[in-house]
């Protein structure tokens, strides 16, 4: 069981975008994306949500080709966060996240609740369940969204046993404690759940303190694939953002490291 992406190669007005990228998502596991603007980073989550057509290679999940799997069949077994995510409608927050059940018509109210609460609580929004999503701040609409997502996989992992969570810069309105906070909530969901989250994220102390693994893209290439220590390297950061940067051990933790400028 796995989201694999193999070989891929993605244009856009006859420019590659991605060129040859493999990745994989395994569940149990919390992958962190990286790279500068404009690498592909984000082009390479949307083909993996089905949003964009690729022109060589193949994304497949758990066994089966994403291209020929329906909308439907695909959210039954991956959520997504994008960039812009948002909503303009006056809806309640609780309403919102009855939208991550869309997939799966069978399901029933009271489950729907459950998985509601849960998802609240876990984003310290427990209080704002009857509140209009419209009249929240930017950050807090974002925790509601990714709490949407929670209930989606919540709802793919009682029907399918394991769901796949891609995030695109979901911490980009988020305060600091928030930030932290929603990262070990990954972090918990992954170790006790059928559940494999790929995030977009442009810290990379906060990549390198949470994540299992890194990937780090450059100019539509995968140039280092593997655990935070091996990936965050003052060479491949070199190579990727330009700049030197000392990476030295994690005071608290001797298998992360710090990345300091």
């Amino acid at each position: 069981m796995s989201f694999n992406v193999n070989h891929l190669t993605l244009d856009r007005d006859q420019s590659a975008v991605l060129s040859d990228v493999d990745l994989s998502i395994g569940p149990g596991e919390l992958v962190g994306l990286l790279g500068p603007n404009g690498v592909g980073k984000s082009s390479l989550l949307a083909a993996m949500a089905g949003e964009l057509a690729w022109v060589t290679g193949t994304v497949q999940i758990d066994g089966l080709n994403l291209a020929q799997l329906s909308a439907l069949e695909q959210a039954q077994k991956r959520a997504v966060v994008t960039q812009q995510a948002t909503l303009n409608f006056d809806l309640l927050v609780k309403d919102v996240l009855s939208m991550g059940a869309y997939p799966f018509p069978q399901v029933n109210q009271e489950q729907i609740d459950q998985w509601s609460t849960r998802a609240l609580s876990l984003v310290d929004l427990s209080s704002l369940q009857a509140c209009v999503y419209t009249k929240l701040s930017g950050g807090e609409q974002q925790r509601v969204q990714l709490a949407r997502a929670l209930v989606q996989c919540f709802a793919i992992e009682h029907h399918n046993g394991v769901a796949y969570l891609l995030l695109d810069e979901p911490l980009a309105n988020l305060d600091p404690r928030h930030q932290v906070q929603f990262m070990q909530v990954l972090e918990q969901l992954v170790c006790s759940a059928q559940i494999g989250v790929l995030i977009v994220v442009h810290d990379l102390n906060v990549a390198a303190r949470h994540c299992h693994r890194l990937v780090l893209l450059n100019e539509g290439r995968v140039i280092a694939n593997g655990l935070p220590r091996d990936v965050l390297t003052p060479v491949a950061l070199k190579q990727a953002f330009g700049l030197d940067w000392t990476v030295i051990a994690h005071p608290k933790d001797v298998n992360r490291v710090l990345v300091v400028n």
